[in-house]
């Protein structure tokens, strides 16, 4: 009787880890929300689908005194590689 009191009792905290950073929904659960991740974070870190870099950077501002979210700039804008190959380019040795 203890140890199903134990589990029942626990058993919400390890569907939170789930939820949070990967999105798993489950039904019927009393309590889903984030815990390893601020309340206003969007999106699950864990998925394919999240950049790695993030959406939003957080840093502080010595200035102002408090903590600034700015969206994130890229470092590299996106580039389109041509990688087929232009035999064209290369001389005819042979004859």
């Amino acid at each position: 009787m203890v140890f199903i009191l134990f589990v029942k009792l626990h058993q919400d905290w390890i569907c939170h880890p789930g939820w949070d950073m990967y999105g798993v929904f489950f039904s019927n659960h009393p309590d889903l929300r984030r815990i390893l991740t601020d309340y206003g974070f969007e999106g699950h870190p864990f998925r394919k689908d999240f950049p790695v870099q993030g959406y939003v950077e957080v840093r502080y501002d010595d200035e102002l005194k408090r903590l600034v979210c700015e969206p994130i700039e890229m470092a590299q804008e996106y580039r389109k590689f041509d990688i087929s190959p232009t035999w064209e380019q290369f001389p005819t040795f042979r004859k």
